[in-house]
């Protein structure tokens, strides 16, 4: 018994610590995201409202344009960083970290975004 607890003992700390902060992240995230969409949805009731009422010309081809390129460009980014994640985790010879790391990380992250 000893044996299995000096062995899993160093794996510990990284899987209580990443789900902490997997938790964290998804609440966190969560909370982020409703009050960017709030923010959003506002201003765009806003620019509809004020368009309806002709005080203002609203260009929605315009902002649909530069809306798509914002997301091509979040796209991009995101693509580019997991690209340099797998390539710097293909490189490490310990995968045990990592991999004990994305096992408390990740359903703690999703608990968070769903309790958030």
């Amino acid at each position: 018994m000893d044996a299995i607890l000096n062995t899993l003992a160093p794996y510990a700390g990284t899987l209580v610590g990443s789900g902490v902060v997997g938790f964290a992240a998804g609440w966190f995230l969560k909370k982020a995201i409703k009050v960017i969409l709030l923010v959003a949805g506002a201003i765009a009731t806003l620019l509809i409202l004020l368009a309806y009422q002709k005080l203002i010309t609203v260009n929605w081809a315009a902002i649909q344009h530069q809306s798509n390129d914002l997301a091509q460009q979040g796209l991009h980014t995101m693509t580019s960083a997991l690209t340099n994640a797998n390539a710097h985790m293909s490189t490490n010879a310990d995968f045990a970290y990592p991999i004990t790391g994305a096992v408390g990380f990740l359903p703690a992250f999703a608990l968070g975004f769903a309790r958030g």
